[in-house]
């Protein structure tokens, strides 16, 4: 049986490993991506686990050289076709695209403290490649879709994305730009949408650039102060066991709604029953009553036919007449 696996090689001052298999990819063109910190690299993979599409986070300890899977991210019984993610802060942020009926749909992704949540942000009848990074507490979104560069933020942790607009940066030639070894506080990501013309042009960062990442830029400083003080601070999002409180009231709430509502229908459907069986009995007792009646009732009198007597009608004036002068 012929799979793809996806290798892993550790080459090192000290030691030079052998290549190992660390998972089976659904196909060849399966979308993974590393993301380096320190002591450690992250890595999300697609993968197809009992008809199942599946994103999982895995994280290789360099010290250690053991590699730990963390979990599965998003499950999906439909492809996932591509996908970008960037850690920040204690969570992951995740933008992923899902292919159905040959129609793509981006959705925004976040795990924090073992608790996933995701919203979707575009859906389109054209493939969809999206990037994703966090710049001053700002989540943006690049995606590429017919030729074409659109950008969503988010200024509240990816509670709300703004709705997708055109980047100011549009070109024949977007392809991947990868920004490795950036030590900038204020950024957090690796991959971003550009094209290279003597220098990078990055989508939506070389236009907001206020901290001097891109080397060709300059500091700006009155965008980088108005920046601050008109964007909100980034909201955290609630601790994990207020929501998992608040789901199980409102879980708990529609429970005894359905209850409510079945002993409702089974009162009805008894109360239906009953009312058929009275009636059929009553319908029974009526056609009972109505032969009997029919049974006991005496035939009709028979009225005998009587001939009329013909009678001789009274002598009229003229005979008397004649009479009177006989005698």
């Amino acid at each position: 049986e012929r799979t793809s696996d996806l290798i892993f090689h550790n080459f090192t001052d000290k030691k030079n490993s052998a290549p190992q298999s660390l998972l089976a990819l659904p196909n060849l063109n399966s979308k993974y991506q590393c993301y380096s910190k320190e002591n450690a690299i992250d890595l999300v993979c697609c993968v197809l686990n009992e008809n199942q599409y599946e994103l999982n986070l895995y994280q290789y300890a360099i010290s250690e050289d053991v590699w730990e899977n963390l979990g599965t991210l998003i499950a999906s019984e439909y492809p996932i076709t591509d996908f970008c993610f960037v850690e920040h802060g204690r969570g992951v942020h995740i933008a992923y695209v899902i292919e159905k009926y040959g129609h793509s749909t981006l959705y925004y992704g976040q795990m924090l403290n073992d608790q996933f949540f995701s919203i979707e942000i575009v859906a389109l009848g054209q493939k969809i490649k999206p990037v994703i990074f966090v710049y001053n507490d700002v989540i943006w979104i690049n995606y590429l879709s017919a030729l074409i560069l659109y950008s969503s933020f988010s200024s509240n942790s990816g509670k709300t994305f703004s709705l997708p607009v055109k980047c100011t940066l549009q070109n024949s030639s977007i392809t991947d730009i990868f920004l490795v070894g950036c030590k900038n506080e204020n950024l957090s990501g690796q991959c971003f949408l550009g094209f290279i013309d003597q220098q990078p042009n990055i989508a939506v960062l070389s236009q907001i650039d206020v901290d001097h990442i891109l080397f060709y830029s300059t500091t700006n400083v009155e965008l980088r102060e108005m920046l601050r003080g008109a964007l909100p601070t980034a909201v955290t999002p609630p601790p994990p066991n207020d929501q998992v409180q608040k789901l199980e009231l409102e879980i708990n709430h529609l429970r005894e709604l359905q209850k409510s509502i079945t002993d409702q229908y089974n009162e009805l459907a008894s109360f239906t029953k009953d009312v058929q069986y009275e009636g059929k009995k009553w319908r029974k007792k009526y056609q009972r009553l109505t032969n009997e009646i029919k049974t006991k009732e005496p035939p009709p009198k028979s009225e005998g036919r009587t001939t009329p007597v013909a009678m001789d009608p009274p002598p009229s004036n003229d005979s008397d007449s004649s009479l009177d002068r006989l005698l």
